[in-house]
Formats: C-alpha cells, sequence, structure tokens
C-alpha cells in the first residue's frame, strides 16, 4: 500500500502503531488518526472521519495531498483498530488495552500481532487498489482463491459466494451474526444488514454472497461523500454503520429498506428520509456502481473477532494448510526429543520432556507438557498439562494445569500482576460486570485500570 492509515482509541496506541508499522513500511506512509468523536462515529462515519483526519496530518505534517495521489493512482488502506474488544477479554487487557495488538503463534524472534498479519495478508490486494480507498477490520484475515477484481465500480465489498444454507446449516454457522448480500434471479444485488434466515431467503433468489465487512471506494465516489456528509463530520454527534446507512439504501427499495429498518426499531419517516437522501446522493453523481469482490469457494476465511472463534481459527492450524502456510513461510524445524505428532507446531520453545497432541506452542519455556489441542502463547512454568485450553502471556513458578476448555491469561497493571481465568466458549460480553470466580476483578473493572 502506498499510505497505510490506523484508527485507534488513544494517542498511545497510535504511538505505539505508528512507530511499529513505520520500521516495517518504510516505502508506506504511515498516518495514525485518533478517533475524537464522543459517543463513537460508527464505521461509517468513522471511515469518513479518519480520512479527513488522515488528509490534514499528511498536509501539515508531510506536505503531501492524499486525495491527489489517490486521484492519481495512489493505493490507500485504512485499518480500523479503535474499538473496546471486549469479546476478546481477558487477551485484549493483556495487551495493555490494544485488542489489534494480541499476538499470533508466528513470528521469528517475537510474535506478530493481529495488525501486522491483517496488513500482511491485505497489502497483496494493492496492485489491484490503486485510485481506491480500501478500508479494512482488523479481526480477520482471508486469503482470496480468485483473481482480483479490478473493476472501477464506486464500491466494491469484499464477500464469499455461497450456495444458499438450510435453515441448519444458517444457525450453525452463526449467519444471523454477518451481514450477506442477496443475489436475485436477474442478477441485482441487495445489501443486507444482520438478517434472520426467513429475510435473507425472501432476498436471495438465486444466491447468498457472505460479507467479510472490507469494503473499497472509487477516489471519486469517496469526494461526493465527503461532500454529502460534512455536516456530520463536522458535528461528530451521530452514528452512522455502512451496511445501514450506505450499502443498504444504495441497493434496496425504499419498501424493503423501510421494512429492515423497522426491524431495528427505526420509524418509517426517519427511514424514508435517509433513503431520499442516498439516491439524491446516487442521482448527482452520476454514474454509482456496486459490485462484489468474491474470495472463491476454495477461497479461505477466519474471524478472530472473539476469544473463541480466535481459539479454534489458531487451531484449524493443526489440520488445514492454508493459515499455516501464511503464517509460516518456512515452516521452524520441529523438535525430536519430544513425543509429538505431525498436527502440532512448536516455535521458539524450550521444552525438557512430554507429549503434545493437535497443539500450537509459541515461546513456550517448560520443564516437562502434556498438551492436547493447547494454544499456548509466551508460556512458562515448570509444567504445563491441559485439553482443548488457551493459555496467553503466563509467567508461572508453579506447575500450570488447565481444565478442560479453560483459559488463563496475566496482565500486569501498574506493576500488579493479575491472573485472570475464563472459558474459551464464554462470551465476555456476559461477563461484563460479573466476576468470575477466582478473578480479582470483573472486565470492566479491570477495563477501567486502562
Amino acid at each position: 500500500m502506498n499510505v497505510i492509515i490506523l484508527t485507534s482509541n488513544s494517542e498511545k496506541h497510535g504511538v505505539f502503531w505508528q512507530s511499529k508499522l513505520a520500521a516495517i513500511y518504510p516505502a508506506s506512509l504511515v498516518i495514525n488518526v485518533f478517533e475524537d468523536w464522543p459517543q463513537g462515529a460508527g464505521n461509517w462515519l468513522g471511515t469518513l472521519n479518519a480520512w479527513k483526519q488522515a488528509q490534514i496530518i499528511a498536509w501539515e505534517k508531510y506536505g503531501r495531498k492524499l486525495e491527489q495521489e489517490m486521484e492519481e493512482g495512489a493505493s490507500v488502506a485504512l485499518y480500523h483498530t479503535a474499538g473496546k474488544g471486549q469479546r476478546m477479554y481477558p487477551l485484549t487487557a493483556v495487551e495493555k488495552f490494544n485488542k489489534s495488538a494480541i499476538k499470533l503463534p508466528c513470528g521469528v524472534t517475537e510474535p506478530q500481532t493481529l495488525l501486522e498479519s491483517v496488513i500482511k495478508q491485505t497489502s497483496l490486494l494493492s496492485e489491484y487498489r490503486k485510485g481506491r480507498l480500501s478500508v479494512f477490520w482488523t479481526d480477520q484475515l482471508f486469503l482470496t482463491d480468485n483473481k482480483p477484481d479490478i473493476s472501477k465500480a464506486s464500491v466494491r465489498v469484499m464477500c464469499q459466494k455461497r450456495p444458499f444454507p438450510s435453515i441448519e446449516q444458517w444457525e450453525s454457522g452463526l449467519w444471523s451474526q454477518y451481514g450477506v448480500i442477496g443475489i436475485g434471479e436477474d442478477g441485482c444485488l441487495r445489501h443486507l444488514e444482520k438478517v434472520d434466515y426467513q429475510t435473507a431467503k425472501h432476498y436471495s433468489l438465486s444466491g447468498i454472497a457472505l460479507s467479510l465487512g472490507d469494503f473499497s471506494i472509487s477516489s471519486t465516489f469517496l469526494k461526493q461523500l465527503m461532500a454529502e456528509f460534512a455536516a456530520e463530520l463536522e458535528s461528530k454527534q451521530t452514528q452512522m454503520d455502512v451496511e445501514s446507512f450506505l450499502l443498504m439504501p444504495a441497493t434496496l427499495s425504499i419498501e424493503d429498506y423501510r421494512s429492515l429498518r423497522a426491524q431495528k426499531g427505526v420509524s418509517p419517516q426517519e427511514s424514508d428520509a435517509h433513503f431520499g437522501r442516498i439516491q439524491r446522493l446516487l442521482q448527482k453523481y452520476g454514474n454509482f456502481s456496486y459490485a462484489l469482490e468474491d474470495i472463491g469457494s476454495k477461497g479461505k476465511w477466519w474471524d478472530f473477532g472473539s476469544v473463541e472463534n480466535y481459539y479454534h481459527s489458531l487451531m484449524s492450524m493443526c489440520n488445514q494448510k492454508e493459515l499455516r502456510e501464511f503464517l509460516y513461510p518456512k515452516m521452524p524445524k520441529q523438535p525430536t526429543h519430544l513425543d509429538l505428532d505431525e498436527a502440532s507446531i512448536l516455535v521458539n520453545c524450550s521444552i525438557h520432556s512430554g507429549k503434545v497432541r493437535n497443539s500450537i506452542l509459541y515461546n513456550v519455556q517448560a520443564n516437562r507438557v502434556d498438551c492436547n489441542e493447547v494454544l499456548a502463547i509466551d508460556v512458562e512454568a515448570p509444567t504445563l498439562y491441559g485439553d482443548h485450553a488457551l493459555v496467553y502471556e503466563v509467567q508461572s513458578g508453579d506447575p500450570l494445569i488447565l481444565e478442560k476448555d479453560g483459559l488463563r491469561a496475566d496482565l500486569t497493571v501498574d506493576d500488579r500482576k493479575i491472573v485472570m481465568y475464563t472459558h474459551i466458549d464464554k462470551d465476555p460480553r456476559a461477563d461484563w460486570n460479573r466476576k468470575i470466580e477466582g478473578n480479582p476483578y470483573c472486565y470492566r473493572e479491570l477495563a477501567e485500570q486502562e
């Protein structure tokens, strides 16, 4: 990417990423912007606000005109790192409340962060994103099986086209948690926010696509959007997400938009007013087009947005090659003195003896281990025993024994060591205000110590 823009929660996080990424990508202009929006901007206004701030910083600090550079063919990528990272607690807290700094079990001398991995993966698309602003979330990785789209569509959305699922597949795959695009018999695309099975089926007459959330905007359309939403960017009082406030009113009929927004508690009058606003914008622009950028039926997508997904996505490396080959272009030599199966991966470990099955151990120092389906990152203990468990940043002088589905993560706040326990499949948001037995704080109290 010619230009890398980061949004962050705090100036402290911004300084961290600015320094780290500028060293990794010296040929790119790296700009960090702080989301100074009192109640949160939503991912749509947050995107426009970040672009506005980045242009100001680029001109005042570097004498560069980003809008002009993009119009002339520069590839610009915006990575959203702002957010509380609640679904990733307690790991978010371990990384000084910086969710994009959560580690993956790869890297030669130190773990690679989630954001670094996302930038590495999405930079593969840079050549095909000239003259566009590409917007990425930092809690997922994907590898495309299709030739990248080089169309000049006003908006292109990353997705994966799939056969329409049965209701059982819909529910087991948690499809209601993701945006989808209905594909009509006439090829017409209808962008939907998170909807239930019957609603999706109504709009998906010949096919469906699961939205990855990432999208890109042409430089000409972005210029029009900045003018349209200038008042909101000035007042910083409104929240808008890209699906509900741009993509849905741009691709649905007024009746469908009104109906779907009513499911979210929005009045017909409010829906009609915004729908009319977007339609007038598109008419003024005059050449709006919306396209899907399909990663292909054999493309791979890994969600790292929750502790449970983080664990399962990484553990997929034990039996699938795609993520393993991306994170480990050159597989580290595995130890021969341990009882180690072929599925497991050990990196930068010093372990004297033990048995390892279907596990991933990174920077683990122990005399003896007995691990089955264990993900361990930066762990030091006399012994490590676990079955289907996650251990993250733990240094213990006592034997470390994890119960099935257990999770332990240690952090330091003001020179105080805090030990946190939970289970892999527990939603941290459900425990946000409730202290789990054995923990010194609930997650809300932990977050307040930032």
